[in-house]
């Protein structure tokens, strides 16, 4: 999803990047096709606030999916996306 955000994907990471979209909306919950599709509304937002909270939703959805301990959705971090580069 980053190189897709930023602007520098590749066909192949598109094409791949659809495939993992498709793959989640296939097997994902209602919850978490929902919170994946709100979340993929917000790319191109000009301010990343909305996107945060819409990926933090993203993840909370998947967690309860995948039957992670509730109590980390409690205190789940706000913080949002983080941007890793390597020198």
């Amino acid at each position: 999803m980053g190189k897709a955000l930023k602007g520098k994907s590749t066909a192949e990471n598109l094409d791949l990047l659809r495939n993992r979209i498709n793959l989640i909306s296939i097997t994902g919950s209602i919850e978490v096709v929902k919170a994946l599709n709100d979340y993929i509304d917000t790319w191109g937002y000009r301010y990343g606030e909305e996107l945060n909270r819409k990926y933090c939703e993203l993840l909370k959805a998947m967690q309860v999916d995948l039957h992670v301990d509730n109590d980390i959705n409690i205190d789940f971090p706000q913080t949002g996306l983080r941007d890793i580069s390597f020198k």
